[in-house]
């Protein structure tokens, strides 16, 4: 009966020290986690508060009816701003500004078509499915490492993207995003174990192996190919921007700017890397937070200015 007694004692204190500590971080360093965004309650809070136009993406309005020259970009999480609270601070609409500024209010319209988890496959599809019906000049095509994905490319390396110390995982994954609690302590735990060297199934291991010769890696070559072609069928020209995860050694995945190149190319498609540009800055400078490899603010800043000089310099606008 004591020994009952003790632990119970034990957990009322653990539970009262939980509930300390929820009530803390929500009062005093909410703005802090929500800024981290990492899935967390960051990426809740952004989901809940962001605008969609009528046709579905995180831009302003548009018709299709169109009155300028028009450049489109598609991408995934990376060019939707994951983690970019104003939509203004996007690159996409940074270049909007800039092509304003430059050649005046009217004369260029950029269209953003991004969403989070979009491959070069689902990239593909929102070009022929509505991209198209904008009738572009430009079609940028924002080209991010882990777009090669595709069914069943993440099998050995689910603890990567969906790992939690409390099971089952469909309620650590909810506490992970609802409870500031259990998001500080299970973020933290992971960076350090990552940090330590201590996890098996890495980042760098999965992009890696999604670019190691395979029959889906041929498919995602094609795929590549076939988006070029049909933007080019429209007449309009393609440019597709590499945006590289930002690393603090050597660049390791040379054969993924390699594969995008070769896929695109021969088709007729323009093609540059932000890497040059990105590498001459500190990760922690360009990211989001620790926990999240996304661009800040800074970031977008960067790659609409890069953007906008690469049009410029082989004469597109």
């Amino acid at each position: 009966k004591r020994l009952i007694q003790n632990l119970l004692v034990v957990l009322g204190m653990l539970l009262l020290l939980i509930v300390l500590g929820e009530i803390v971080l929500r009062a005093f360093f909410a703005d802090r986690i929500y800024g981290e965004y990492g899935f967390g309650p960051g990426y809740v809070k952004l989901t809940r508060e962001v605008s969609l136009n009528s046709y579905g993406y995180r831009d302003v309005e548009h018709t299709l009816e169109r009155d300028a020259r028009r450049i489109l970009i598609l991408g995934d999480s990376m060019t939707y701003g994951a983690g970019i609270d104003n939509l203004n601070d996007l690159y996409g609409r940074l270049l909007q500004n800039k092509l304003d500024d430059e050649y005046g209010v009217g004369s260029y319209e950029v269209i953003i078509l991004a969403q989070p988890g979009y491959s070069t496959f689902d990239e593909l599809r929102a070009l022929h499915d509505i991209g198209l019906s904008f009738n572009p000049d430009i079609v940028v095509l924002a080209y991010q490492l882990n777009d090669a994905e595709g069914p069943r490319s993440r099998e050995g390396f689910e603890s990567l993207y969906f790992r939690h110390y409390f099971y089952p995982y469909a309620v650590g994954g909810w506490l992970y995003q609802h409870s500031f609690f259990f998001y500080f302590f299970e973020s933290r735990m992971k960076h350090l174990i990552r940090a330590a060297g201590l996890e098996e199934a890495t980042y760098e291991k999965y992009i890696k192996h999604l670019y190691e010769p395979s029959d889906f890696l041929e498919q995602h070559k094609r795929a590549l190919g076939a988006f070029v072609k049909l933007a080019r069928s429209s007449g309009a020209d393609v440019v597709v921007m590499d945006i590289p995860t930002l690393v603090v050694s050597e660049y390791p995945f040379s054969d993924a700017i390699t594969h995008v190149h070769d896929a695109t190319i021969p088709h007729g498609a323009y093609y540059f890397t932000l890497l040059p540009t990105l590498s001459a800055y500190e990760p922690a400078a360009l990211q989001v937070s620790f926990l999240d490899g996304h661009l800040n603010e800074k970031g977008h800043v960067i790659a609409a200015d890069t953007l906008f000089a690469y049009l410029n310099e082989h004469k597109l606008i």
